[in-house]
């Protein structure tokens, strides 16, 4: 393997670790703050690492500074809101007899209805069965202080 090559792989390599460090997926769009300013819009694609410049993502070098100085950024996730008839994953509840919580994961097509836009108001719209499941935890905390009028 040639010194190109070898390089290409390594970057490869540190794009994939520094992806699943900020916990995004390949192009899915994030957020990068420094000391609570928004400093870019970001995503990872197959091919590298893109920063959104004034109307289109472009390949960009800034992931060599947020590795070197990854302690100063904080990441956030840019809000999945669906295309018109795209697929949707969402978390349906019920009480059980002890007044838990009982979750199961749905899916509904989005069609710009009062439904889904309350839907994404709870912050209950999420790309994946997986996704959705695994913000259980939050949705019912949030439940919870719906529930006590704290919200």
């Amino acid at each position: 393997m040639d010194t190109k090559a070898k390089a290409e792989t390594l970057e490869q390599k540190i794009l994939e670790v520094l992806r699943e460090k900020i916990g995004v997926d390949i192009g899915e769009e994030f957020d990068v703050y420094k000391k609570g300013n928004m400093l870019w819009r970001c995503k990872f694609e197959g091919n590298g690492f893109f920063c959104k410049g004034y109307y289109e993502f472009q390949k960009a070098e800034v992931w060599k500074n947020i590795i070197a100085n990854f302690h100063e950024y904080t990441f956030k996730r840019k809000p999945f809101i669906p295309e018109y008839e795209e697929e949707y994953f969402f978390l349906s509840w019920k009480y059980d007899e002890n007044n838990n919580i009982e979750f199961s994961v749905l899916h509904n097509i989005w069609v710009d209805d009062i439904v889904d836009y309350g839907t994404l108001a709870l912050g209950n719209v999420f790309r994946s069965k997986e996704e959705a499941f695994g913000n259980k935890n939050k949705l019912a905390e949030k439940l919870e202080k719906l529930r006590k009028g704290e919200v």
